[in-house]
């Protein structure tokens, strides 16, 4: 479908659509438009099952961690995914170089961390500089989840936070893979001429997560205030912190 044009799934459709005159390429029977400004830009990794990225979306919308439509943001239909000729090449790069503009103007970015023991998105070029995009420019950032995996995260909050807070502080992007070398030399070229490095950038990122399994682990806490392993997992997080007057009445709660 997207050979011809060399453009994005998107795109040929629009055209499409003005060529045939046929608009239920771009809305439904009720008149309501598929596309529209993106307002997320969803992260992921390429290896996710793609029903896991859609249930992850679908929970995220359900659960309301948003206000307003939603229009996402999703590289594979955004960007040209032809490399077949020279003119799908240059649009392709054209594309993405502009992703840094695409996850500003979004203002909210979600990413998609599965499996949840191991995310991969921790461990990926593309996501890991996402996130920092989207930190970067003080936009909305979630990690979100399907059903499943959730309740995967929920049993490890309350059984097993250590590994929990290894899987959110070991991050490092110049150990992360990307699938095309030409996209890591590029992002690795933005972080070194940037005023953070590496070093810099980790942190950020190590920094927003640390903050989001706490307060995951203070709402599970709400709901099992006796739970022991969980307190010293949280306490442990917000001493790493510095965090000593939000660890201390946790603390003083368990000893009585």
């Amino acid at each position: 479908l997207t050979a011809q044009p060399n453009l994005s799934l998107v795109e040929t459709l629009h055209l499409a659509a003005d060529a045939l005159a046929d608009d239920s390429l771009l809305e439904d029977d009720k008149g309501r438009p598929y596309f529209g400004t993106a307002t997320h830009f969803l992260s992921y990794n390429w290896r996710t099952p793609f029903v896991e990225v859609v249930a992850a979306v679908q929970q995220a919308i359900q659960k309301k961690q948003h206000s307003g439509k939603v229009y996402l943001w999703m590289d594979i239909f955004a960007i040209t995914q032809n490399n077949h000729i020279e003119t799908a090449r240059h649009n392709k790069s054209v594309d993405i170089k502009g992703i840094d503009d695409v996850s500003r103007d979004c203002g909210a970015t979600w990413q998609v961390a599965a499996p949840w023991r191991d995310p991969t998105v921790f461990h990926r070029v593309w996501c890991l500089y996402a996130a920092f995009l989207a930190l970067q420019a003080g936009n909305e950032f979630k990690l979100i989840m399907s059903p499943l995996e959730e309740r995967s995260f929920r049993n490890d909050l309350v059984h097993n936070f250590d590994a929990l807070l290894k899987a959110v502080t070991d991050i490092d992007l110049e150990q992360a893979e990307a699938t095309r070398a030409k996209d890591k030399d590029w992002i690795f070229g933005k972080v070194r001429q940037s005023d953070l490095g590496f070093s810099g950038v980790n942190r950020v990122i190590s920094t927003e997560f640390r903050q989001w399994l706490e307060a995951a682990g203070k709402a599970s806490l709400e709901m099992d205030p006796e739970n022991l392993v969980l307190v010293d997992g949280v306490c442990g997080l917000l001493h790493d912190q510095g965090k000593f007057d939000e660890a201390e009445p946790l603390l003083r709660h368990a000893a009585e």
